[in-house]
Order: structure tokens, then sequence, then C-alpha cells
């Protein structure tokens, strides 16, 4: 899956999950919610642990 909003990247054992839609302070969508599913359905091939963190002011606002 190409991702559009959300950074996914994994690295010595760590994934780091980024929600990537500042302008609406990373307010969930549709398109989100599959991009974290696949996201997180990946993270154990790739990482030990993983770090969910928001672009901009907010992590989420819903």
């Amino acid at each position: 899956m190409v991702y559009e909003v959300i950074d996914y990247r994994a690295a010595d054992g760590i994934g780091v999950l980024v929600l990537n839609r500042p302008e609406v302070m990373n307010a969930l969508n549709t398109r989100m919610r599959a991009e974290i599913l696949d996201a997180v359905r990946r993270a154990p091939e790739q990482a030990r642990v993983l770090v969910i963190t928001g672009a901009g002011r907010a992590f989420c606002s819903g």
C-alpha cells in the first residue's frame, strides 16, 4: 500500500508511525484508518516496538 496520510518507517527494531494530516490536526478519515491498519499489520515483521505520533501541533483530533 502507498501511504498518503501517514508516514511509516522501521529501523533497528523500532517502528515509527506518524499521522500526517496536520492541516486538520490529524483527524481520522477512512483513508487514514486503512493506512494505520496496514502499517500495524506490517509492524511485527519489521519492528519490536511501534511509536505512534502526529505531525504538527496535535496528535489526533478524532
